[in-house]
């Protein structure tokens, strides 16, 4: 199996039902952490980690993990295109992180809108996502069980965002 294939079969051609969401009883392994020497002595201290992770139904060699913020303040950004079209217009970046046999093989910014009711890609300047992104997003929408309402390919629509091939990916997603 090659990278490509994984994106394009595995990743973008998959939806939701595909994956099986591993119940968030404890530590996900798989977080943000600092350390380092202070007055009481050494100390480690887990900063920010990914608040969910799945693994592939047909092919638990893929997994994924998701909700380990970008920045890591926790820090909510504010966006022009969030300010005009949602109520709550603070945005929080997250990624969506993609292992192979424990390996990270791909990462997808994605971002948290609107009071966390909805999930996007964060566009670029020109206001363009790619379709893998949003295929990604809509995975993480299906297991996050979002509101109906802010269905990511909806949303990127509302927002007037144009999708594009993701070159990078040799145009996963595109169907």
């Amino acid at each position: 199996m090659d990278l490509f294939s994984i994106q394009h079969a595995l990743i973008a051609g998959r939806t939701g039902e595909a994956w099986y969401v591993i119940p968030s009883h404890g530590p996900v392994f798989r977080e943000r952490w600092s350390y380092g020497t202070g007055p009481e002595g050494g100390f480690v201290e887990i900063l920010d980690e990914h608040h969910s992770q799945a693994v592939l139904r047909e092919d638990p060699t893929l997994t994924m993990a998701w909700g380990l913020g970008v920045h890591d303040d926790r820090r909510k950004l504010s966006f022009d295109w969030a300010a005009e079209n949602f109520a709550d217009e603070d945005a929080r970046l997250f990624w969506a992180d993609f292992f192979w046999a424990g390996a990270l093989i791909d990462r997808v910014v994605l971002a948290s809108v609107d009071g966390a009711r909805g999930v996007i890609p964060v566009p670029d300047r020109q206001r363009r996502v790619s379709s893998y992104e949003l295929a990604v997003a809509e995975v993480i929408h299906d297991l996050d069980s979002h509101d109906e309402n802010y269905r990511p390919a909806d949303l990127v629509r509302r927002l007037e965002f144009t999708e594009k091939e993701d070159e990078h990916r040799g145009g996963a997603g595109t169907y």
